[in-house]
């Protein structure tokens, strides 16, 4: 049994007892989960290194053997990489603690501090008005109100281009392009990055709905 044994499970024990709990006023279900993420990690190691519980120290837990037993758990244990990250956030809370107690734990702190969460992709699922909702919207305005005409028609080029809040705002009646064939608007996005984008015909009639009323709602001769 090494030096460094000799405080593993003593830290652990006062890791999960005291300092969580009492010191921390971490929640139970915090302190759990931390619990069993140590159970884990010595269970691990005295499979995978064939080595008897009372012989596991500081040195045996080395990053390498870390990344492995995290490696472990995504593709034995079928662990979703949110689980993974939040074992080794146990894991390294446990080291922080050990090497404020024990100076000698500090190299070994060092090292497993080192290893990085994973990224989770990121996964978006797009949902879209119905057809129904989007034509109730489309209903709200009062188009006899020169204002109510235009948040009409920024409505629809919202929802016709997918353009940002802020491209719509810094459009100019210039950026609108309907004289072409292929009648489009010029967006600019970030960086001051601009890109045409194509009008369905129902966007133009709309637009020149708006534009064929004075400031009082009535329609220029």
């Amino acid at each position: 049994m090494s030096k460094h044994s000799n405080s593993l499970y003593p830290l652990i024990r006062d890791f999960l007892i005291v300092y969580l709990p009492k010191q921390k006023a971490a929640s139970p279900h915090t302190v759990k989960s931390y619990k069993e993420s140590l159970n884990l990690l010595i269970d691990y190691t005295k499979e995978a290194m064939s080595v008897p519980m009372m012989k596991i120290d500081f040195e045996t837990l080395t990053r390498n053997h870390l990344e492995n037993f995290l490696d472990w758990l995504e593709t034995t244990r079928e662990c979703s990489i949110s689980t993974r990250n939040q074992r080794l956030t146990a894991i390294k809370s446990f080291y922080a603690y050990a090497s404020n107690r024990d100076i000698t734990v500090v190299s070994f702190a060092g090292e497993i501090n080192k290893i990085p969460a994973k990224q989770i992709e990121k996964v978006h699922d797009l949902k879209y008005f119905s057809e129904e909702a989007l034509e109730l919207i489309l209903q709200q305005p009062d188009t006899s109100n020169k204002k109510e005409m235009r948040n009409l028609f920024f409505m629809i080029l919202l929802y016709d281009t997918g353009a940002r809040k802020q491209e719509i705002l810094d459009l100019r009646l210039n950026n609108v392009h309907i004289t072409s064939k292929e009648p489009y608007v010029v967006l600019t996005g970030k960086g001051q990055q601009t890109r045409l984008v194509p009008l369905m015909a129902k966007t133009v009639d709309h637009y020149k709905k708006y534009i064929s009323l004075d400031l009082h709602g009535k329609e220029q001769p």
